[in-house]
């Protein structure tokens, strides 16, 4: 775990490079906005800087140079929840996980966040990165084999 102690956004990025398969250089023409999930970051004061498609699509909105309490966007009114995953996250220094249930058409979804500090050349926290991924019914029955499987 200590080579994951500091997240930078190139090691995040490679990461989730190579989970999607484009983890080559001759894969250098990948758009960044394309990859799967909801993927951001965010700076130090809680504002999106940079957000792919899949967060901008669930916020309903361009997030760029706004904060989750922003009532453009669509989870506002819990946005100062995932400012406070910020701030836990920023003082902590440490990859943070959270994990929630919210209704998506009607319906409760479960999702999964994992913020990770960013930081410049000096070390210093700048702000996080923060990848969102919906928990379906199948990554939770294959969850619960393995939890299993280790019991054993």
């Amino acid at each position: 775990m200590k080579a994951f102690k500091k997240v930078t956004m190139i090691s995040i990025v490679a990461v989730i490079l190579a989970l999607t398969g484009c983890d080559n250089q001759d894969d250098s023409h990948v758009d960044f906005k394309q990859l799967p999930g909801h993927i951001g970051f965010k700076n130090e004061r809680g504002e999106y800087i940079w957000a792919n498609i899949g967060l901008t699509k669930a916020a309903g909105t361009n997030v760029i140079g706004k904060m989750d309490t922003d009532a453009s966007i669509s989870w506002h009114e819990t946005g100062e929840k995932y400012i406070g995953y910020l701030k836990k996250t920023i003082d902590s220094g440490r990859q943070q996980e959270f994990v929630e249930v919210a209704p998506v058409d009607g319906k409760p979804v479960i999702y999964l966040s994992v913020i990770n500090p960013t930081k410049d050349s000096n070390d210093k926290i700048t702000g996080v990165a923060v990848n969102v991924v919906k928990i379906t019914p199948d990554m939770l029955q294959k969850l619960n084999q393995t939890m299993h499987d280790l019991d054993n």
